[in-house]
């Protein structure tokens, strides 16, 4: 069996990386700020992202973005907005997750969908805001976001024992039988006994090289071959306490498949650091299949949505015009191999699924309904985040929230609930 673990930006804000959307949204604020106090009133500004006719007063440099715009409109200094879509995502309060800004560009791109045909209206200021518009402005909205992450993980040093040994000991652990889903253990039973039913010819040689101690092969081979039932006799065996002697189901190779863009993943790819428990150490095989801040991977950062399975995906696709499509998760996929090293290692062997800061959202469904609804996938387990909240001293955590938008990747939700392992046999990503 193999593992696979999603890393999402939980992970890095684990290990205390300012990469929230709002550190982001923040940072670039200040920056704003500090760049209109610099420039003289009555001049004019302009960066990227917006143009000033005119700096009217000082009162600037403490405005919110609301403020701002209340300001330079009164004052009739000139604002123009040159990254609509990053202006709007500014002004958005509700925004939390990198996952609502992809869920807004899709919002948006319908938007522009809707109205491709319409005219703007006799005398009005505003020009029409097209699919060519939208895809300059939001890769550029990428592009603000790459320097970002840079300047975060560069200024970064991983200095804290506790929460890498914690975080390892969570990957790297034996696999606990009692997350296997009822599925999983009938095919791995039904696989086990195709190898056991012959077992008095030739593939009884394979099969007892499948049992760690050689005085007992004999022995439980004889005993549940020549039982009433072999096959159920087995089913039973291999998950008692006398059978996880013998029937090892601990990962051969664990995947980090990384959402993130930051290289955090690989200050664990030596996985016996601080371990509590010693098994055998499985190869670990790194994906980062959103790409990477860093040029030299030759990985270019993908984002965008990648829900295949909304309703009004289709109607994109019957636009036969590739613009529209030019920022889907599922085209940009096909730049890199990475997606499918993914299929090829689901496909290898039976799997099982560690949900490490990955909020498992609606803009990577695709992706997920993948992995989760494949015939190999055993288990799935989020991590959760716990807080203490500050009024009530009470202790709260996400892990419903986390079921929830797991729910809606999956299509049977039958499959759902067999293999996600409940509250009960989760813990949080650090306490």
């Amino acid at each position: 069996m193999n593992r696979i673990i999603l890393i999402g930006n939980g992970f890095d804000l684990a290990h205390g990386l300012k990469t929230r959307y709002r550190d982001f949204i923040n940072h670039y604020w200040e920056q704003l700020i500090l760049r209109l106090k610099e420039t003289p009133i009555g001049h004019p500004f302009e960066n990227d992202e917006l143009a000033i006719r005119q700096i009217p007063y000082r009162h600037l440099q403490n405005a919110s973005i609301t403020q701002l715009s209340k300001i330079l409109e009164d004052f009739n200094s000139g604002l123009i907005i040159k990254n609509r879509f990053f202006w709007n995502i500014l002004k958005k309060s509700h925004i939390e997750l990198w996952v609502d800004i992809e869920q807004e560009f899709y919002n948006e791109l319908n938007r522009v969908i809707d109205t491709r045909k319409k005219e703007a209206p006799i005398g009005s200021n505003v020009q029409k805001y097209t699919i060519g518009d939208l895809n300059s402005d939001f890769h550029n909205t990428i592009l603000l976001l790459n320097e970002y992450l840079t300047k975060v993980e560069s200024e970064y040093k991983l200095d804290n024992p506790r929460i890498k040994s914690q975080l390892n000991d969570h990957m790297f652990h034996p696999t606990e039988l009692k997350n296997l889903s009822l599925d999983s253990i009938e095919k791995l039973s039904n696989q086990e006994f195709e190898l056991l039913k012959d077992s008095l010819s030739s593939v009884r040689d394979n099969y007892e090289n499948r049992i760690k101690i050689p005085g007992k092969k004999r022995e439980i081979i004889d005993q549940i071959h020549h039982s009433h039932d072999p096959k159920n006799r087995l089913k039973t065996y291999m998950f008692s306490e006398q059978g996880k002697a013998h029937f090892d189901f601990n990962p051969n190779t664990t995947l980090l498949l990384n959402f993130n863009y930051t290289s955090t993943h690989l200050n664990y790819i030596k996985p016996n650091l601080n371990r509590l428990v010693e098994v055998r150490s499985p190869s670990v095989m790194p994906i980062q299949i959103h790409g990477s801040i860093y040029p030299n991977d030759d990985n270019p950062i993908i984002f965008g949505f990648g829900d295949e399975l909304d309703e009004q995906y289709k109607r994109i696709e019957y636009l036969n015009d590739n613009k529209y499509l030019e920022f889907i998760k599922s085209i940009q996929y096909s730049n890199r191999n990475n997606y499918k090293r993914l299929l090829e290692f689901i496909e290898s062997d039976f799997f099982h699924v560690l949900i490490m800061g990955h909020s498992c959202g609606i803009s990577d469904r695709t992706l997920l309904n993948t992995i989760f609804e494949h015939d190999n996938c055993a288990f799935i387990k989020p991590y959760y985040y716990q807080w203490k909240n500050q009024n009530d001293q009470k202790v709260y955590n996400n892990y419903s929230d986390i079921v929830r938008n797991i729910s809606r990747n999956f299509n049977s939700k039958a499959k759902m609930r067999d293999r996600l392992v409940n509250y009960e046999m989760c813990s949080p990503l650090i306490e």
